[in-house]
């Protein structure tokens, strides 16, 4: 769900980022936390916001970003676990 609002403010691009961070999606955090840099009203968000983004930097660095999937189908993987299921299923009801 994406929404956008009419007057952006720099702590609530600050507390969007911090949401697409703990989410472990790093890409959309740190452009939301750079439009809150942009935002800053005082020298106090703007430092909160530059530090968010030095710890977002970092764990994209260490690899801590949720893998994306792309266009990946999974329908082989659903149903190979599916065919597993109902072999295993009849080999119990045969036994």
């Amino acid at each position: 769900v994406v929404i956008h609002y009419r007057n952006q403010t720099g702590s609530a691009q600050l507390k969007l980022g911090e949401i697409w961070w703990r989410l472990r999606a790093l890409t959309p955090a740190e452009e939301e936390t750079i439009k809150a840099l942009n935002l800053a009203k005082n020298q106090d968000e703007y430092q909160v916001a530059r530090a968010q983004l030095k710890t977002i930097r970092a764990a994209a660095q260490s690899s801590a970003m949720r893998p994306t999937w792309g266009n990946k189908s999974l329908m082989a993987p659903a149903l190979m676990v599916f065919g597993i299921a109902v072999f295993l299923g009849m080999v119990s009801t045969w036994m």
